[in-house]
């Protein structure tokens, strides 16, 4: 299987730039192995079916169009987002 294509939105970027090193190299690695597999992470339910989601650490790795984010907010703002389309 060919390896996909990543797009980072501006602010996911922005996000990842501020990773402390060792964060930054686990989401890089996490990113490389969803090029390879994008069926890697778990899927998500109700509102956000349509995506899935990778843990890395106390990160977590949302896409189908989506950007990472702390665990602790990164489904609120899915979620949010979802209502809003």
């Amino acid at each position: 299987m060919p390896n996909r294509r990543v797009v980072l939105l501006p602010e996911v970027a922005d996000v990842l730039r501020r990773l402390p090193p060792e964060a930054k190299r686990k989401v890089r690695v996490a990113l490389a192995e969803l090029r390879r597999d994008p069926d890697l992470g778990e899927p998500l339910e109700r509102e956000l079916a349509d995506m899935r989601r990778l843990r890395v650490g106390q990160l977590r790795i949302v896409y189908g169009g989506s950007p990472a984010g702390p665990r602790r907010t990164i489904y609120t703002e899915l979620e949010r987002a979802a209502r809003q389309r």
